[in-house]
């Protein structure tokens, strides 16, 4: 019982912050509907971290390719 008590508890304390903090910085969270759902996270905002992905991957291929033939000579 208790720890469904905790959790509730927790839960409100943690909408009370977020709408503080909402009402402070409105567009940090900018994932949360005007209903103040949060909204499952897609691919447009996540598209950063991944592009940054790939580069770091291509520089890196490209390094090793470069090591590999450069070595040979």
């Amino acid at each position: 019982m208790s720890f469904w008590t905790n959790d509730v508890i927790d839960t409100r304390k943690r909408q009370k912050r977020l709408e503080q903090h909402s009402k402070e910085h409105p567009d940090y969270f900018a994932s949360i509907n005007p209903d103040g759902e949060q909204v499952v996270l897609g691919l447009h905002h996540l598209l950063g971290a991944f592009l940054f992905l790939a580069v770091g991957s291509i520089l890196a291929c490209l390094s090793l390719i470069a090591e590999t033939f450069g070595s040979s000579n």
